[in-house]
């Protein structure tokens, strides 16, 4: 062991999914087994994933991953829309169109009981569309009184829908069972709007903290308003249960931090109306006139865990993530994952990853999870 600053440190290496483990104690006393509350443990990957989905069947863009004990199912922006993979299978389905039974645009997915879940998104016309084990033909819920949607899930059994009037304005978070009784209301993000002739683009602040929420394994609404320390539990009827604290450190904002959300933000990669690079301009009026926090905010995004606890997204630096899992009564775990990578679901025993290559070629990557 070595001491540096009054914190005794620890390093060792694990066998399992090749993770290099960090730990710290933070008191002289602290030892691997007795780790305090407001210490971290870190994982960095070390080692190639167990299973990659892409190469011969082609995903693009990749938008959501699910988990069904040995399935995993990839929705995609692009028809085929759903893709589900087995240990040895693969099957595929899910049509664009306005039909009842095709998709427009799908913005969530979950596997709720034995149901494959979708939210599909059109303006005043969108829908819920619900499968049964192998069935490639859907039930449905209407969600047309509302003009935006963006996500779903279960809280106390009940399905919950997250609708609003645009991105700024007030988000709600409805129940579908009666289409009436809100959950929670908040306020959507801080709005930037940038023009550069023809083209105008509305995105949220860059780096800007918002409200967050996600539904947990013991299906409780997991809220986090945008501002303080507290992740908070909320029930049905919206009140609260039980609180996570995030973690107290602040993460500066740098020069690089800036220019990669810029470049992500106004892709050079973009084409339009057969134009390569429109957005070059608004790249430059962002650089010139977007103002940038100095910190990241304490949370980026929220996803449930299965195994109990919640993730946190702390930030993106270099194409990496960095995400922490919360749990009552237990150390914080914090993953550095591999860079050029994106974390679509947290499974009981893998991590999904979106990768995505030096030539734009995108795959889902399974990293194991045994030990966290």
């Amino acid at each position: 062991m070595h001491t540096l600053q009054r914190i005794q440190r620890f390093v060792f290496l694990v066998g399992i999914a090749g993770l290099v483990v960090i730990g710290g104690c933070s008191s002289g006393e602290g030892s691997p087994h007795e780790i305090p509350a407001d210490s971290v443990i870190e994982y960095r990957f070390d080692d190639p994933p167990v299973r990659v989905f892409g190469g011969e069947h082609v995903l693009h863009p990749i938008k959501h991953v699910a988990f069904a004990d040995t399935t995993v199912f990839i929705i995609t922006l692009s028809p085929p829309f759903i893709h589900a993979f087995g240990p040895e299978s693969y099957r595929t389905w899910g049509a664009k169109g306005r039909a009842p039974e095709e998709i427009n645009s799908p913005r969530a997915v979950h596997v709720i009981g034995d149901q494959l879940v979708v939210l599909d998104f059109r303006y005043g016309r969108s829908k819920i569309m619900k499968y049964a084990p192998d069935a490639t033909v859907p039930s449905f819920v209407s969600l047309a009184p509302y003009r935006r949607v963006e996500d779903i899930g279960v809280v106390e059994g009940v399905l919950v829908v997250s609708v609003s009037d645009g991105l700024g304005g007030e988000h709600a978070l409805v129940r579908t069972d009666t289409m009436q009784d809100t959950v929670l209301t908040f306020q959507g993000p801080s709005e930037v709007h940038l023009n550069a002739g023809s083209i105008r683009v509305t995105i949220g602040q860059p780096f800007g903290a918002r409200a967050l929420w996600t539904t947990t394994s013991a299906e409780r609404l997991a809220y986090w308003p945008g501002q303080g320390r507290y992740v908070f539990m909320l029930d049905l009827q919206g009140r609260r249960t039980d609180s996570l604290r995030l973690p107290p450190d602040t993460i500066p904002i740098n020069q690089e931090d800036r220019l990669a959300w810029i470049e992500e933000a106004f892709s050079p990669n973009a084409v339009v109306r057969g134009q390569r690079d429109p957005l070059r301009v608004l790249r430059e009026q962002a650089f010139e006139t977007l103002d940038f926090p100095d910190h990241f905010p304490l949370a980026m995004d929220l996803k449930p865990d299965p195994n109990g606890g919640i993730w946190v997204l702390r930030m993106r630096r270099q194409a990496r993530e960095t995400w922490m899992l919360l749990r009552k009564n237990a150390a914080p775990v914090r993953i550095i994952f591999p860079p050029r990578r994106r974390v679509k679901a947290f499974g009981e025993t893998y991590f999904a990853i979106k990768a995505v290559d030096e030539d734009g070629a995108q795959t889902v990557e399974l990293y194991e999870r045994e030990g966290i």
